[in-house]
């Protein structure tokens, strides 16, 4: 009878090489996939915090321009015509969120948000032209119809590519830091009232923008397509990288080819209770943020007894502070997995603005 058998030398060392030579291809995949992520990381998420600032520049220059001759020139001062304006806005981004962010995937992120930046861009260039409320409502109206895809169509983008957390923390922060740097902007632009026979506030809409427009050209070259066509954006991953890609991400979870879309997909999701949930949280947010947003400088003015160019310029401080809360609570949130506390003690915080 025969014993077990004992493996040579040189099995011991070819088998000894195998684990060696897998555990360098493992080393140098997961070396590459790092560097891909951070290519990704710069393409993706410089242009999405871009266009994201764009969003809330061009929508809240209105803001700025409330503390100056503006309502006066428009008649925007006489009973509730200011609020409508800003309340028409909200609307029709609502109405049009979901419509925008399945042309994403229709026409491609590069082709989709290029256009709509141009459009909301072209908008406030407008606006700085305009001679009545009315044309300033409907220029807010389809304002919020260009805008609406931006913050959905880069967020589902966003998802298909990355982990999400902290990326988002980071885009957010950024938004914030540029709101808070466009009331600085917006408080020089007014000191240009009178050149060319414009008024302050007319500067601010056409400056802002002419850059969102410039911009909106650019992405068309900047943004990146979905995973699965990645190779296809101007410079940026070769066929090679992309196919790595779309493999880490495959491993993650499985959803690199998007499926079909189908009405009764929506549905599903249209039928499941959390999302009202959410819906309510964020509505309840939303209207303090927005009244501090687009009525700080009127507070400030008004209440406080500031001139015009302080109440801009006073508006920025706030947003800088918020900076540390918004990182600090997706850092903690996602560490810890407490978001429900989270969410409850930065509730508690809006309700001190009462």
């Amino acid at each position: 009878m025969s014993g077990p058998k004992i493996a040579s030398d040189s099995e011991l060392a070819e088998v000894s090489h195998n684990i060696s030579g897998s555990e360098v291809l493992d080393d140098e995949e997961a070396i590459r996939e790092r560097q891909i992520r951070l290519k990704v990381d710069f393409r993706l998420c410089t242009i999405a915090g871009i266009l994201c600032s764009l969003n809330l520049l061009d929508s809240g220059v209105i803001s700025s321009a409330s503390v100056t001759s503006m309502l006066a020139d428009l008649d925007l001062d006489k009973g509730n015509r200011y609020s409508v304006s800003i309340f028409i806005f909200t609307i029709a981004s609502i109405f049009f969120q979901l419509p925008s962010t399945i042309a994403v995937r229709t026409f491609g992120p590069r082709r989709w948000f290029s256009f709509i930046t141009c459009c909301f861009g072209l908008i406030t260039l407008c606006t700085g032209f305009i001679q009545t409320w009315k044309q300033m409502v409907a220029l807010r109206i389809l304002l919020g119809a260009s805008m609406a895809g931006i913050y959905p169509g880069l967020g589902y983008l966003i998802s298909t590519w990355e982990e999400q957390q902290l990326r988002f923390a980071f885009l957010q922060s950024g938004q914030v830091i540029i709101l808070a740097t466009g009331s600085i902007v917006n408080f020089g632009l007014n000191h240009l009232n009178g050149h060319a026979g414009l008024a302050g506030w007319r500067w601010m809409f056409i400056v802002q923008g002419t850059i969102t427009s410039f911009i909106g050209v650019v992405t068309y070259w900047w943004m990146v397509d979905f995973p699965e066509n990645a190779h296809r954006s101007f410079m940026f991953l070769s066929k090679d990288e992309s196919a790595v890609a779309a493999s880490r991400i495959h491993r993650d979870r499985s959803d690199v080819h998007a499926d079909p879309f189908a009405v009764k997909k929506v549905l599903v999701h249209a039928l499941d209770p959390k999302i009202y949930g959410l819906c309510c949280l964020f509505f309840l947010q939303n209207v303090v943020s927005t009244a501090l947003n687009y009525f700080l400088p009127i507070i400030l003015q008004s209440g406080m007894g500031f001139s015009s160019n302080e109440s801009i310029l006073l508006s920025a401080p706030p947003y800088y502070y918020a900076v540390i809360p918004a990182l600090l609570s997706s850092l903690v949130g996602d560490r810890y997995r407490m978001r429900a506390p989270i969410i409850t003690f930065n509730c508690e915080g809006f309700r001190f603005t009462i």
